[in-house]
């Protein structure tokens, strides 16, 4: 019976593991010979586990432990043996830990794939490189932290709503698939940046000690308990969580903070906030003391004020405003100084009064925020106190001395900012606060007489905007140097005389107005921020804006350019560049361009097919025989070159001028009975919808005699044969409703052409002789080769002899009466 027993226990130990005959988990651990601990929670009642502690042979567990709030997971525990490779064995696993302490062995590698019930995992304080977590999606709780992951992947963990993975060394972290979240705990990492923007359920984050520059919580209504301490967030706004509770955001780089109403515990300390800046709340647990020093100027002059009263009627935690004391000191905390007699003060503005041998600093104190005391005291950073402005001008101009005032323009980029000039005297004059940058304000106007022999400096600092543009008529500037102006981003000396600008320094120019100037070349190489630039009429040749990749609009009419190389510039939206001597430019690169003009260049053709979004094209006044046009949305005028009715661009648009042209030039002469082919200008739709015939009219170049069809010449569909040679040169006119402006004097027309009898019929008679003149010039046309000529003047004065080697001849002859010999036979001609 015994022997019975024992069978039948083999026979179902052998059918528990034939069935599950591959682990549901494996994991390696480090095998040291200690006991470790595996906890497990299952989803079916009575369930046992198997597991191979490494060494082949299966343990039987205990009934596993099911889900209860009331009950701790089931504890297994075992010794690692042989390689460490521990498996385990069994279904519906709902929670699996395996926590080392961090003094023991631990979990190298875990394989999950096919624990797919799980819903909560804890593999944390471990030697994992990686986890693999995709095939586990009813995972509901994380805890992977302290192991050297440095990545996860939670793609596939839509029902995640905890996860624990701080102290994991990763650089980034994607939640966004994570839309049930409530808690996440990732401090301790490389983060740089952390979107939420998907976890609307969120309800506590812990983000401490990364380095986060921004985070947005736009869509975290349900956030309760916020802390991001020790990143490198510059400002934060927590307003539209409006569950909030708790929020720690110290020791950061804040200086702007918005916080709406924060229930019970808010710590902003050790950030850049001040008086002005921290948030006005009486909450009980607020802690808002220190901050990092108020930065202000490094150095400030006898006499100029330094003010510091935004710090000042603060309400901070109470409920009125409070008066703000400032005391100053030396860096050395050795002397308090005196109000009165070291500086004086206006309201929290300071004039100091005296030089001191140390810089010195502010302490500020106030019962709006009476915690910032002692250590924490609130305080700026040191300043000197000087007798000089500034060691040496930011701006020197020379300027024509003619007795008149003249106007410099400024914007400064910090608030309360003053200027000193010296107007060529020696005298410092301060101006009046200079305007920050203001889209609807002007710049400050400082005006002044030029004196002495001109040369103005200018003392300051933070200039981004400078003007000294001078009337034609006026005294000019005639040098300037703006190599110490490094914050500039517009800049504008038009209408002067400088020969040299150098802007090399002025890396941060975006707008430059240089036109009307002596100054043959100018040097972009270090401009690369530049969007505008104005540089017309000053005698360049040539123009290097390849640097310039911000550029979108440039002027450069009225000089005296051969090329321009625009292929650097993509952003390219505004190119004027008329009245120069340009041959072909090149569109292919500029996509973006909307309004292109080069009129009264030497273009000989013109492809603006790559510019998509082109809306004015124009080109008068060039050579262009050749267009393409592509389609432009508004404005094309291609009047004045060699365009024909067979090449103009057809198009319907509105804007649309196209003449006059340049006349179509054709053969200089012709014999009767041979054929002229004008048939390419008919046929052709132009601005219309179908094909328009278009008509020919031959006249004289004495616009006396219009020639008739059938009489003078034939025409068969724009091609002619003249029939009757012509006294004068004629010219033919053409008209067509494909392009009605050609009209009046804008007619489209040909060269003039001279019509000369065929010599179809050898050993003519003298009456086929033709003897005609023009200003300067005598035709003879009808001749046979070696037909003698004689030209004599009317007194018998022989001009020529020689004979005929053509059918017709030309010859110059100054203005008298002649007669010419042909063969012996006279002709009489009067030559103007």
């Amino acid at each position: 019976m015994e022997r019975k027993l024992l069978f039948l226990l083999l026979f179902c130990i052998a059918t528990i593991v034939d069935a599950k005959s591959e682990p549901i988990i494996t994991l390696n651990v480090e095998p040291d010979g200690s006991e470790r601990t595996l906890e497990f929670e299952v989803s079916t009642p009575n369930t046992k586990l198997f597991i191979d502690w490494g060494d082949g042979t299966l343990i039987e567990t205990d009934v596993i432990q099911m889900p209860d709030p009331y009950a701790n997971a089931t504890v297994v525990v075992g010794i690692p043996k042989g390689e460490g490779l521990i498996k385990i064995y069994g279904e519906n696993i709902v929670y699996f830990g395996c926590t080392s302490k961090v003094g023991e062995a631990q979990v190298t590698a875990v394989d999950l794939t096919k624990a797919t019930e799980l819903t909560e995992l804890y593999v944390n304080t471990n030697k994992l490189s990686t986890l693999d977590i995709s095939k586990n999606r009813k995972l509901q709780k994380l805890y992977c932290y302290s192991n050297p992951l440095k990545s996860i992947n939670l793609s596939e963990n839509i029902a995640l709503t905890y996860i624990n993975c701080n102290d994991i060394e990763t650089e980034s972290l994607d939640i966004s698939k994570c839309i049930d979240l409530e808690t996440i705990y990732c401090n301790n990492n490389k983060l740089k940046a952390l979107d939420i923007s998907k976890n609307t359920k969120l309800k506590s984050l812990y983000c401490l000690n990364n380095q986060l520059k921004s985070i947005n919580f736009s869509n975290n209504a349900n956030l309760d308990y916020i802390s991001v301490n020790n990143n490198l967030l510059t400002s934060i706004d927590v307003t539209p969580c409006t569950a909030l509770r708790y929020l720690y955001c110290m020791g950061n780089q804040i200086s702007e903070i918005k916080v709406g109403n924060i229930g019970k515990t808010l710590n902003c300390s050790k950030n850049k906030l001040t008086f002005a800046t921290l948030p006005a709340t009486a909450m009980g647990s607020y802690t808002y003391a220190p901050q990092e020093v108020l930065s202000i100027a490094e150095e400030i002059a006898i006499n100029k004020e330094l003010d510091l009263s935004a710090q000042n009627n603060i309400k901070g935690i109470t409920d009125k405003e409070q008066k703000t004391a400032y005391t100053w000191k030396t860096a050395d905390n050795e002397k308090i100084l005196e109000a009165g007699k070291d500086y004086t003060e206006n309201n929290g503005k300071f004039t100091f009064l005296t030089l001191q041998p140390q810089p010195v600093y502010c302490e500020m104190t106030s019962d709006a925020f009476p915690k910032f005391s002692s250590v924490n005291v609130f305080k700026t950073t040191p300043i000197t106190i000087s007798n000089a402005i500034v060691k040496e001008p930011i701006i020197t101009l020379n300027v024509e001395v003619n007795g008149m005032e003249r106007t410099l323009d400024f914007e400064v980029s910090t608030p309360d900012t003053k200027l000193s000039i010296d107007w060529g005297d020696g005298v410092l004059v301060e101006t009046d606060v200079i305007q920050m940058p203001d889209p609807y304000a002007n710049a400050t106007g400082v005006i002044g007489i030029p004196k002495g022999e001109g040369l103005i400096k200018i003392y300051g600092e933070n200039i981004v905007y400078f003007g000294c543009v001078s009337k034609v008529d006026e005294a000019q500037v005639t040098a300037i140097d703006l190599t110490k102006a490094t914050d500039l981003t517009e800049l504008y000396v038009n209408t002067n005389k400088l020969s040299i600008l150098d802007i090399s320094k002025n890396t941060k120019l975006q707008k430059l107005y240089c036109h009307t100037n002596p100054l043959k070349f100018i040097d972009l190489s270090q401009n690369v921020t530049l969007t505008y630039l104005n540089c017309n009429e000053i005698e360049a040749e040539n123009l290097d804006i390849s640097k310039c990749t911000a550029l979108e609009t440039l002027y450069c009419n009225n000089n005296q350019l051969k090329a321009l190389n625009i292929s650097q510039n993509i952003k390219l939206k505004n190119l004027y560049c008329v009245n120069n001597q340009l041959e072909s430019i090149d569109f292919s690169n500029n996509i973006n361009l909307d309004y292109i003009s080069v009129n009264n260049n030497l273009l000989t053709s013109i492809d603006v097919t790559p510019c998509t979004a082109l809306r004015y094209l124009l080109c008068m006044g060039n050579q262009i025989a050749e267009i393409k046009a592509g389609i432009i949305g508004k404005t094309l005028n291609c009047s004045k070159n060699k365009l024909t009715f067979e090449t103009l661009p057809a198009t319907a648009i509105s804007g649309y001028t196209y003449a006059p042209q340049e006349a179509l030039i054709i053969a200089e002469e012709i014999t009767t009975n041979k054929e002229l082919d004008l048939s390419a200008q008919n046929n052709i739709k132009g601005i219309t919808d179908k094909e328009q015939n278009t008509v020919y009219t031959w006249k004289t170049t004495d616009n006396e005699k219009i020639l008739e069809v059938g009489k003078d010449y034939t025409e068969n569909d724009g091609k002619f044969t003249f029939l009757t040679p012509q006294i004068q040169p004629v010219y033919c006119e053409m008209t067509s409703d494909a392009f009605p402006k050609f009209s009046g004097v804008n007619v489209f027309k040909t060269t003039p052409i001279t019509i000369q009898k065929g010599t179809g019929v050898q050993n003519n008679s003298q009456d086929d002789i033709i003897v005609t003149a023009q200003m300067g010039k005598v035709y003879i046309g009808g001749l046979q080769i070696a037909d003698n000529i004689q030209i004599y003047t009317i007194i018998g004065e022989k001009v020529i002899e020689t004979k005929a080697n053509n059918d017709a001849m030309t010859f110059e002859l100054a203005g008298n009466n002649y007669i010419i010999l042909i063969n012996g036979k006279a002709h009489k001609v009067v030559v103007l």
